[in-house]
């Protein structure tokens, strides 16, 4: 099992299955984490800062780049 692998104990509810995320997935991560940085930091940044992190780490073009690497593993359920 992939999550044993890397040293994680995964505890999954019922009818939920979890998979490392393919490069067709990067556009859907790039914007949930765009959505879940915004949600959590834009209170305590300028309106600035936010639209320049989030133009340059939440792009799908940055999602694909990083899952071509062998060294960042993400999951989805």
């Amino acid at each position: 099992d992939e999550a044993v692998k890397l040293g994680m104990n995964l505890e999954l509810i019922d009818n939920v299955s979890l998979r490392t995320a393919q490069f067709n997935d990067a556009e859907a991560l790039a914007k949930l984490g765009e959505q879940t940085f915004y949600d959590t930091y834009h209170a305590h940044n300028t309106t600035e800062n936010m639209v320049k992190y989030i133009a340059n780490n939440f792009t799908t073009s940055h999602l694909e780049h990083e899952l071509t690497d062998d060294k960042v593993v993400y999951f989805v359920a």
